[in-house]
C-alpha cells in the first residue's frame, strides 16, 4: 500500500484485489471496471459467498484458495476477510460516499459501487464558488464531513494531517475565507469549543 494514497483510492485498490481473488473463472463473462462520470462500477463473474451482510464481520468465503494468498504476500491485499471491513466500509465515516454492493446469486455476479466523492458536494456549494470549475477532493470530503459540526482535531484526523499550522494556512483558513465554513461560534475564534460547519447548512442558524 502506498503512504501517499487517500482513502478512497485505497478502497479501489481493495476492491480491485477483490475483483481478482473471487472471480469465478469458470463463468463466460470477464471481470470489469466500468468507470462512470459519478461512479465506479466492479463487476464480477461469481456472487459472494459470504452474505455481504456480514462484511463488516472478519473472515472471507474463499473461491481462488490458491490465488489469494499470493495477493497477501504481496501486499495487494489486507489481511485475510478484513479488507472490506478496514478500507472500504470506514469510507463514509471518512467523509466519502458509502459503497454499495449488488450480490446476485441467480445470474452468479457481484457489482460493487463507488460513487465519485466530489459529486454531492459540488451541487451545494456552486453558487458560493468563483471560477473553480471543480471542488478539489480534499476540499469536498472536508465539506461533505462538515455537514455536522466538527472540531479541528476532527478534521484534521480526516485529511491524516498532523501539522496544525500548515493546515491553518493551506486548508482552513482559506475555506473560512471563501465562506465554505463558517465558524459555530463566530465571536470567539479561539474558543476550545470552537467547531465547524459547512456554510449552506450554518448560513440559517441564529447568531
Amino acid at each position: 500500500m502506498r503512504i501517499d494514497d487517500d482513502p478512497f483510492k485505497r478502497a479501489l485498490r481493495e476492491a480491485l484485489s477483490n475483483l481478482l481473488m473471487h472471480q469465478n473463472y469458470f463463468h463466460h463473462s470477464p471481470s470489469q471496471i466500468i468507470i462512470y462520470n459519478n461512479r465506479v462500477e466492479f463487476r464480477n463473474p461469481g456472487y459472494s459467498l459470504k452474505d455481504p451482510e456480514t462484511f463488516n464481520i472478519p473472515g472471507s468465503e474463499l473461491r481462488n484458495t490458491l490465488i489469494a494468498p499470493v495477493f497477501y504476500d504481496l501486499g495487494w491485499a489486507d489481511t485475510k476477510g478484513t479488507g472490506i471491513k478496514t478500507q472500504i466500509l470506514p469510507l463514509e465515516e471518512q467523509g466519502y460516499p458509502k459503497a454499495e454492493w449488488i450480490n446476485e446469486e441467480i445470474n452468479d455476479r457481484f457489482t460493487a459501487v463507488f460513487p465519485y466523492p466530489v459529486e454531492e458536494v459540488t451541487g451545494q456549494v456552486t453558487g458560493q464558488v468563483t471560477g473553480q470549475a471543480k471542488l478539489d477532493d480534499r476540499i469536498a470530503r472536508i465539506l461533505k464531513y462538515c455537514q455536522n459540526s466538527r472540531s479541528l482535531k476532527e478534521i484534521m484526523k480526516l485529511l491524516e494531517m498532523k501539522h496544525r499550522e500548515h493546515f491553518l494556512d493551506e486548508i482552513l483558513n482559506p475555506l473560512l475565507d471563501k465562506k465554505l465554513l463558517r465558524r459555530t461560534i463566530p465571536d470567539k475564534p479561539r474558543s476550545p469549543k470552537q467547531k465547524y460547519i459547512t456554510y449552506k447548512i450554518n448560513k440559517d442558524l441564529k447568531r
